[in-house]
């Protein structure tokens, strides 16, 4: 093997064999220490299932790089952002052990995001929404940490039922790998190649039934990964002068990756903040909530999402030919809310109607 691509499918197939095989084995030691994620009111699994999964996603690209020397060599000349990523996934795994306290966990983020924006990867510009450019450097450095935290955050909350938060990461990873192949960024896919196929390892065991979930060690540090790609391809698209496609449609495209997780975040914490609840309280009104209370199996539910997110890609960059960014987020944002307000009522429709047939049953007796 002695080209790119070829060392690319390397990685690839050598983090997916690894996570073939230590997720099980993972699963096993959780299981021996007693490290569960267990049930509760907030909670839609109902027995005690290890969150081995993150744990695992890492150690299968850590092994990667041992074995394929040209991601090892990427990963030390990325050092900033393999230490991030390697931290949030000490500090899931603790989480989901110790359930760490939130200003804690906040704070470690807010370390990791800080590091990469001072290591370069940080936004710089907003390339006319709102009609902002450049920024000045301490935005920069703010609005970077604070896009980090929310998209870190964001994938975190959307983890909730079995193979969401894989599905989604694995579709934003391969999204954000194409557009960094036609923004000349193609760096990016060595760590996209072996964490894609660790992701798929995982998958196989966190499909229904799910046998282990992801965990905090997996779903906050692909949320800041994503977020860190995100970054980096959106200030980087401008220079890509042979690129097929117009600058509004690649940044369309970037937004609507994360545009599911970040919206139901983000719709949530306004509806707590206005009931005078913490926007960190728990409750079961994340959008794949409302899927299941269609009755819905989990596996159905992250189908839709999956096809939803495909939907918002489409059309995200079908309004980028004909108009400006700022209106494709309003447009993603819109899709996002619509479909869970129709989720919504319909599920509201569907408990009146029940009642009603309760009602008509206790009648008749």
């Amino acid at each position: 093997m002695n080209t790119p691509t070829n060392y690319l499918l390397a990685a690839f197939f050598v983090a997916l064999g690894a996570a073939l095989l230590l997720q099980p084995l993972v699963r096993q030691l959780f299981i021996t220490s007693g490290w569960f994620d267990r049930p509760n009111h907030r909670k839609v699994h109902k027995k005690p299932t290890p969150a081995s999964g993150g744990v695992a996603i890492g150690v299968s690209v850590i092994l990667t790089s041992l074995f394929i020397t040209p991601f090892r060599m990427w990963c030390l000349n990325h050092l900033e952002l393999i230490a991030a990523l390697s931290a949030l996934v000490i500090m899931g795994a603790l989480d989901d052990r110790y359930n760490l306290p939130a200003k804690l966990r906040l704070f470690i983020q807010l370390l990791c995001a800080a590091g990469i924006a001072l290591a370069g990867i940080r936004l710089t510009q907003l390339h006319g929404i709102l009609g902002i450019t450049q920024m000045p450097g301490m935005i920069q450095y703010g609005l970077t940490i604070l896009f980090l935290l929310l998209s870190t955050n964001a994938y975190n909350l959307i983890d909730g039922i079995d193979g969401l938060a894989g599905v989604l990461s694995l579709m934003g990873l391969l999204t954000m790998g194409i557009l960094a192949s036609l923004t000349g960024l193609n760096h990016w896919w060595w760590i996209i190649a072996p964490v894609s196929g660790a992701l798929i390892g995982f998958l196989k065991y966190n499909w229904r039934p799910a046998l282990l979930f992801m965990g905090d060690s997996g779903a906050t540090t692909l949320g800041f990964l994503l977020g860190a790609i995100a970054i980096d391809l959106a200030e980087n698209a401008p220079n890509a002068a042979n690129s097929p496609l117009p600058l509004h449609v690649i940044l369309a495209l970037i937004s609507g990756v994360i545009i599911i997780p970040v919206a139901d975040t983000l719709r949530l914490f306004i509806q707590r903040i206005q009931a005078n609840r913490s926007p960190l309280a728990a409750d079961k009104n994340h959008l794949h909530h409302w899927l299941l209370r269609h009755y819905l199996a989990h596996s159905q539910a992250t189908l839709r999402l999956a096809f939803l997110n495909i939907l918002v890609l489409i059309v995200s960059a079908l309004v980028a030919y004909w108009s400006n960014i700022f209106v494709v987020l309003i447009v993603q944002l819109a899709m996002v809310s619509i479909y869970t307000l129709f989720l919504k009522k319909i599920a509201l429709f569907h408990n009146w109607y029940r009642q009603l047939r309760k009602m008509e049953q206790l009648g008749e007796g």
